[in-house]
């Protein structure tokens, strides 16, 4: 399983610090050795049940670093740029990417942050 915690550190002070919630990205141990199966959750400050859980199948593992992942995970939970316009991407919940689908880095738009 790979958690990922979100934490606020006041002023930059680690012992101030507080959670602000953390994703889960859990194997549910489908996949094969180079294709993974994937549930997400999505915690927030609630410990009593994850505010949004979807699935990730059929990700290439192997070819694709951790932080592809995370960046999948947060898109298929329906996390992204509100105020801007922005490729539907193919992971969407429940619906399978196949390879040829999977954005290379060079399809990849550039979004301004501020």
């Amino acid at each position: 399983m790979i958690v990922i915690p979100f934490e606020m550190w006041p002023h930059g002070r680690v012992t101030k610090k507080f959670s602000l919630g953390e994703i889960r990205i859990i194997n549910d141990g489908t996949g094969t050795s180079s294709r993974g199966n994937y549930i997400v959750e999505v915690w927030g400050k609630s410990k009593a049940r994850p505010a949004r859980k979807v699935t990730i199948k059929d990700w290439p593992r192997l070819s694709r670093p951790v932080h592809e992942l995370v960046l999948a995970a947060l898109l298929a939970a329906g996390y992204g740029y509100r105020n801007q316009d922005i490729p539907k991407l193919p992971l969407v919940k429940h619906e399978p990417p196949t390879s040829e689908s999977l954005p290379r880095n060079d399809d990849i738009p550039e979004i301004p942050f501020g």
